[in-house]
């Protein structure tokens, strides 16, 4: 049998283990649980919304310590409608799951926590207090990485009571949702009340803020808070914790032997810490495909670029910069709106329609205030993306207003970069991985393999032409989608096409031009494709990039389309300098690990070397115009082109998941 291993026994792989043993899968594998906790405590109380009738009530009813049908929001009771609001006591969920554990011989718990997980052949070695434990997959639990894009991460900190009180002072039917009656003390805090009897609750102070919620800070609300509540009460229980508020977990989904988990998978919905319901419908999904590992992976993550992801960004917007606007704009959504829809809504449920109605009714300046912070910030960031299309639309001004100027001014500018990041980001190859032979060797190979080509555009030189095209649409759709962080073997190949022909259709009497300067005379006869070719590439571009929701995609689609009115050269290198060597030069820089000086060292004498060769074509070559300079050019670029795009493909193929942390 398979051996798995679960890493925690928080909730995430508390319903793993619940879901396995309904399905009657947990038999048929080994299991090991490792937690540094025994898990004897209730130190969290999970709760959700969901209709009576919902899998996750059906499948936890005996778990469910608690549900309430009203709640009180503001100055008011309401009824949930179909709904209710459930708890979970942790403990229940812990003992369940160790019930589940010595139930079955093959199942072991491990008091101990996991200090090193090491990829080997075909199996994951878990270090552990000295021990190893050698499995065939893991279910990671363990909280993620973070790596916050904007400003400092924003906690969820809080502290409750659980409370007897002398008198009957609680609702039981009714609970409370977020009391901002408490003092803010610079961020966004509020009371939860959780009546399990009428003389009996939880009472919970929450915060949302970059700083932490104090623990004697903390014990003076609650006593005040309770203290308005009842005259005696006697504190019977505690529970307190902390969660991250973010967007930006780094969920590494490469490796289809270890399976995030939990907030791990990033499944805490960032402006509310709910993330119980969610963690359910993971268990089953990864229960569902529990045979197949690589379904286990690649099973639904979290919505990314959805409009829902976009209200939350700018919500932790408001909450990081002006914490202070959190009740004001809380206060507001819970009066206005009916808290059955907000949970629809927290659920991403919600129509357009009530979502605009909605915003309607909230401090809308503060919302404007927030996207244009987050405009700002992006146009800061990103402001070297928007480098090719910034030149091109300075060369399409002078193309109208002095075209003389065009090839000197905007030529000169793309020749500088193209001999500062674009030669030299592929004379890094030989620094790309460890290699088994000397400096020497891998340079004559290097050179070996651009002399073949250079002899097949010597012999034939329609072979290598169509050969040239096909490996740099490989390789321009490789890079492009790998910086979108889209894994699409097949779209790179669909989108490299796509650029080459939106590079060349629109130039089609420059590219005849070319191939003649080159000897390739027999393409005088090609006529160009229809127009309505052409527009239906270009809205293809557009439509794929909507698809994938991918705003880089949309400004490179639109760039291509920009360059279509400018000269075959400066379209070509506003794309292959600007666009595609500038992020493959910061591929490199990232997984390497490499400073801009530590390269340009490092790719100088591979850059003079290229330098050398170039100038020696142009010398001996018989070139009377631009164009057949330009076409001399792209022979050597073509050669020089080869190798690196073979290396390239690997570094790819073997560092794709660490080049990037969320997609932004």
């Amino acid at each position: 049998m398979d051996t798995i291993a679960l890493i925690g026994l928080g909730a995430s792989n508390a319903l793993l283990l619940v879901e396995l043993q309904k399905r009657g899968l947990i038999q048929n594998v080994d299991v090991l649980v490792f937690d540094s906790s025994d898990k004897e405590i209730n130190d969290k109380t999970y709760c959700f919304w969901a209709r009576p009738q919902e899998q996750i009530v059906l499948d936890l009813q005996e778990l469910i310590f608690k549900s309430w049908n009203s709640v009180k929001v503001v100055d008011r009771v309401e009824n949930l409608d179909q709904m209710n609001y459930y708890m979970v006591e942790s403990r229940r969920l812990y003992q369940e799951a160790k019930s589940i554990i010595a139930q079955h011989a093959n199942v072991n718990f491990i008091n101990a926590s996991i200090d090193a997980v090491q990829e080997v052949p075909d199996k994951v070695l878990l270090h552990s207090n000295g021990h190893g434990y050698l499995v065939d997959r893991i279910f990671d639990s363990r909280p993620g990485v973070i790596d916050e894009e904007i400003g400092a991460t924003v906690w969820q900190s809080f502290k409750g009571w659980k409370i007897e009180t002398a008198a009957a002072v609680f609702d039981e039917r009714t609970f409370t949702l977020m009391d901002f009656e408490v003092a803010q003390d610079g961020g966004t805090q509020f009371m939860y009340v959780l009546p399990f009897r009428d003389n009996q609750a939880m009472i919970e102070l929450t915060r949302f803020s970059n700083e932490l919620l104090e623990d004697q800070r903390a014990e003076e609300l609650l006593t005040q808070y309770c203290e308005t509540l009842a005259e005696r009460y006697t504190v019977v229980g505690m529970e307190q914790g902390t969660i991250p508020m973010t967007q930006d977990i780094l969920v590494d989904q490469s490796h289809p032997r270890r399976i995030s988990m939990g907030g791990r998978r990033g499944l805490i919905k960032a402006t509310t810490g709910y993330a119980f319901k969610a963690m359910h419908e993971d268990a089953r999904a990864v229960a569902s495909t529990f045979g197949d590992q690589a379904l286990s992976q690649s099973r639904k993550a979290p919505g990314k670029f959805t409009r829902f992801h976009f209200y939350d960004t700018l919500l932790l917007i408001l909450l990081k910069f002006r914490p202070s606007w959190g009740k004001e704009i809380f206060t507001r959504l819970l009066v206005s709106q009916r808290a059955s829809s907000v949970f629809t809504f927290l659920e991403e449920r919600s129509s357009i329609s009530w979502e605009v109605s909605m915003f309607a009714r909230l401090p809308i300046l503060k919302f404007l205030w927030s996207v244009g912070y987050l405009v700002l910030f992006k146009l800061r960031k990103h402001a070297w993306r928007f480098a090719p299309l910034l030149l091109t639309c300075v060369a399409t001004v002078l193309q109208f207003y002095f075209p003389q100027h065009v090839l000197p001014v905007v030529g000169g500018v793309l020749l500088i970069m193209l001999f500062t990041v674009g030669i030299p980001h592929g004379a890094l190859d030989a620094y790309l991985e460890k290699r088994s032979d000397r400096l020497s060797v891998f340079v004559l190979k290097y050179l070996g393999i651009m002399a073949l080509a250079l002899l097949v555009w010597w012999v034939t030189p329609v072979i290598a032409l169509v050969a040239f095209i096909a490996y740099s649409a490989w390789h321009f759709g490789q890079t492009d989608l790998e910086e979108w962080e889209i894994s699409s073997p097949v779209l790179s190949v669909v989108w490299g096409l796509m650029v080459m022909v939106l590079l060349l259709l629109p130039h089609w009497d420059e590219v005849l031009t070319v191939l003649g300067a080159i000897g390739i005379d027999a393409a005088k006869s090609v006529p160009a494709a229809p127009r309505a070719f052409l527009v239906m590439v270009e809205v293809l571009a557009f439509c794929l990039a909507v698809w994938q929701r991918s705003w880089k995609w949309l400004l490179t689609a639109t760039t291509l389309l920009a360059t279509s009115v400018l000269p075959l050269m400066i379209a070509f290198g506003v794309y292959f300098v600007l666009g595609h060597s500038v992020v493959g030069w910061r591929h490199l820089k990232v997984r390497q690990n490499w400073s801009t000086v530590q390269m340009w060292k490092r790719a100088s004498p591979f850059t003079l070397g290229a330098l050398l060769v170039f100038a020696v074509m142009l010398t001996t070559a018989r070139v009377a115009s631009l164009t057949e300079y330009f076409g001399t050019g792209m022979v050597f670029i073509s050669a020089l082109s080869l190798p690196h795009v073979v290396y390239m493909s690997v570094f790819y193929q073997k560092n794709s998941a660490t080049l990037h942390g969320p997609r932004r």
